[in-house]
């Protein structure tokens, strides 16, 4: 009886570790998806595939992500889209349905709120700019000029339209979801997406540029005078920045409601923000400045880019996820995955460097000399122990 408990014990534990026929882990998106990839490590090059989170491939490692930097801008609203390289194509595939919903376009938005803006070879037909939604039906037609393609957000893209002379004619835009234009204001070179009812807005003055806020209507509700861009809204906030470099926040009336004195600042999110004040001088705080815990680390990584206009994918997963990932001194040293109270995950595991995680799974990259600056990846669960594992591990 002792025997076939061990034995059972054993099988259990080889049965968790589940083999996928790929080179490497890239990114965990929407805790729903992780990205896969042939190109060995930790590289977000293609071809790119996609496992749910159970490990089930949903689709092979086929896409090359060509039109979008980085593997976070691979899937919208379920949808992955990229080059399909066994196709010669560029493909929009719905990963829930599992259909293709359109393929062999030219450029696009990406779908938000259920649109897509996009483009397709003119030689297929003239009117090759408009919007589709996931069942690919044709919803409007874009401007002919257009060339920027934004996502909806709150009910409004903003879009890019250029002029008889490219380079100093172009304009930009804000349509709805029926693609009517409604806004249009001259004298501003420049939005920025609406969150919480306000956008950001930049004019140029003599070569110099100024931001400040507008309201749906296009109306001037903070008044564009500030030389460094404020992010967008978060819980009523905005991250402003003086010429010096110190980190602030002002709230929708244009009040600075936290004073610049920080050299980082995320946006609140659940009335948290991650500040600093220096090396290893690391704050959490509330809206009202006050201190909820300090933490003694050199930097963030510079392997996550938080790109949200309001810097508050970092300051998420921190508090949705108890994890942030934090560099360390010295050269050449592996991240390390921090807790909400300060103390280290696998911090036993000195060869392990954290990529990216979600909810229950994360990423782990380990040193390699059989590829020149590319490391093998594999996905752990919160206690360490290997869940996924490319099928021609080393591990």
């Amino acid at each position: 009886m002792k025997y076939l408990i061990i034995c059972l014990f054993t099988v259990t534990i080889v049965f968790a570790q589940k083999e996928i026929d790929c080179e490497g882990f890239s990114k965990i998106i929407d805790d729903k998806y992780i990205i896969t990839n042939l190109s060995g490590g930790t590289f977000d090059v293609g071809p790119l595939g996609v496992l749910d989170m159970n490990g089930n491939k949903l689709m092979d490692n086929v896409i090359k992500n060509q039109d979008m930097m980085g593997v976070s801008r691979i899937i919208f609203e379920d949808v992955i889209m990229g080059h399909d390289v066994e196709k010669d194509k560029k493909i929009a595939y719905d990963l829930i349905t599992k259909k293709m919903i359109t393929e062999d376009y030219l450029f696009f938005s990406g779908f938000s709120e259920g649109i897509n803006l996009m483009t397709i070879p003119y030689k297929v037909r003239k009117d090759n700019r408009f919007a589709i939604d996931k069942t690919n039906k044709r919803l409007f037609d874009l401007p002919r000029k257009i060339e920027y393609f934004g996502q909806f957000r709150e009910g409004l893209a903003l879009i890019g339209l250029s002029g008889d002379n490219v380079y100093s004619d172009k304009k930009f835009v804000f349509i709805n979801t029926q693609g009517q234009e409604v806004i249009n204001i001259d004298g501003h070179s420049g939005y920025g997406n609406f969150y919480e009812g306000l956008a950001v807005a930049e004019k140029t003055i003599e070569y110099k540029k100024y931001y400040g806020f507008i309201d749906k209507t296009g109306k001037e509700i903070i008044d564009l005078k500030y030389s460094k861009r404020p992010s967008a809204f978060s819980e009523g906030k905005s991250i402003v920045r003086t010429k010096d470099g110190k980190f602030g926040f002002m709230n929708k009336d244009g009040e600075i409601v936290i004073e610049p004195q920080y050299i980082y600042a995320t946006g609140f999110y659940k009335d948290r923000a991650l500040v600093s004040k220096g090396i290893r001088n690391w704050m959490l705080i509330d809206e009202n400045n006050q201190i909820i815990e300090t933490y003694d680390f050199p930097r963030l990584s510079e392997k996550i880019k938080d790109k949200s206009p309001q810097q508050i994918e970092r300051i998420k997963k921190f508090i949705d996820y108890d994890l942030l990932v934090v560099g360390t001194t010295g050269y050449n040293k592996p991240d390390k995955l921090m807790r909400m109270d300060g103390s280290y995950l696998f911090e036993d595991k000195e060869d392990w460097t954290p990529i990216d995680f979600g909810k229950d799974y994360i990423i782990i990259s380990t040193p390699s000399d059989k590829i020149l600056g590319a490391k093998p990846s594999f996905i752990v669960n919160r206690k360490g122990e290997k869940v996924f594992v490319p099928k021609k591990n080393q591990f």
